[in-house]
């Protein structure tokens, strides 16, 4: 059993015992850790708890029994806004613009003064996001510009009600230097229009999960295809530009959404046939080599697993993943433990 503070890796190396006497020695992968969010193979550094090299192995190196979880206390006000703009372009000088504005003022940051307003959350729509998450009931959100090219929602919580005031007066005021309007947008104070705005952003998702199912029932087999790529702050406006010229260009039909507050935007293409999913996969691969040219990852939060192998050797090259294989030698010398899993 290994429990966090327990052991450390020093210099990229670990050495312990365990608790039958068996011995643990050998080294983590040599490549840099890309400090963006990323859920993209076996954690790597010079010096840390080696109970982080458990956390994203995805059962390739140990089983988890048990958690214990440190709960972010809840603040007294609540706030959610979601702004409309008329080309993506704003949309994301407006993402760049608010995390220079409210620096420090995330959860993720931890550094937050007590009365400022935390900025919780930020989450990205295109277009056809928006118009797929009307397809249901659920996410049949009443927006000012059904046109909209974009839209952003930001969620807020603090304990003051003047700094909550002018955190909101500072977001129009962004809004309105990129000669957008401010009042195209849906706020919500109470937590029932909270919950509506909640819907819309999962309705996303299932929309899109629908309407693969639907095509799978003429075209048997894997018909999904999303993204889980992120890259660093002064590489969003690449991606998202990126992504729209491969739009352009492969002729399949794509949603773009999801969490841009961590440069970490989902674009799920959705094929109309077997042959559109082949053409947009040749996108995907496209893609996932442009963002590891950037020192992007190919995997934010979902993990590897099986599909996404080929990335995974994409983005570590034959010797990070040979790194990989021989530090789960170490705790796996039979490679019994989930096996296909990031790599055969």
């Amino acid at each position: 059993a290994l429990e966090r503070g327990q052991q450390r890796v020093r210099n990229r190396q670990f050495k312990f015992y365990g608790e039958h006497g068996g011995l643990y020695a050998g080294d983590v992968p040599s490549y840099p850790w890309r400090s963006m969010k990323n859920a993209a193979g076996y954690f790597a550094g010079n010096d840390f708890d080696l109970a982080d090299l458990f956390i994203g192995q995805e059962g390739t190196l140990g089983i988890v029994t048990s958690l214990v979880l440190r709960l972010a206390g809840k603040r007294d006000i609540l706030r959610g806004i979601l702004f409309q703009f008329k080309t993506e372009e704003n949309a994301v000088s407006f993402v760049s613009k608010t995390r220079n504005a409210l620096a420090g003022n995330s959860v993720a940051g931890g550094t937050a003064a007590e009365n400022n307003p935390a900025l919780v959350a930020m989450e990205f729509f295109d277009r056809q996001s928006c118009e797929l998450a009307h397809t249901l009931a659920a996410g049949n959100l009443a927006l000012p510009d059904p046109d909209a090219a974009a839209s952003v929602y930001l969620e807020l919580h603090g304990d003051d009600e003047a700094s909550m005031e002018k955190a909101l007066l500072d977001l129009a005021g962004i809004v309105e230097g990129l000669a957008e309007d401010p009042d195209a947008s849906v706020m919500a104070e109470d937590p029932a229009l909270l919950e509506r705005l909640a819907q819309f952003r999962h309705a996303v998702p299932e929309a899109i999960n629908l309407r693969i199912a639907a095509l799978q029932t003429t075209e048997p087999g894997d018909m999904k295809l999303g993204t889980d790529f992120a890259v660093t702050d002064k590489d969003l406006t690449a991606l998202v530009s990126l992504y729209r010229n491969t739009r352009s260009s492969a002729g399949c039909e794509y949603a773009m959404f999801g969490h841009i507050g961590n440069n970490h935007l989902h674009v799920n293409i959705l094929p109309k046939s077997g042959a559109e999913y082949h053409s947009g996969r040749e996108s995907f691969v496209m893609i996932a080599s442009r963002v590891i040219e950037m020192g992007g990852t190919i995997s934010a939060e979902h993990g590897v697993g099986k599909l996404k192998r080929d990335l995974l050797a994409l983005m570590y090259g034959e010797s990070g993943m040979g790194e990989m294989r021989e530090c789960k030698r170490v705790f796996d010398p039979y490679f019994l433990l989930n096996r296909g899993n990031l790599f055969i």
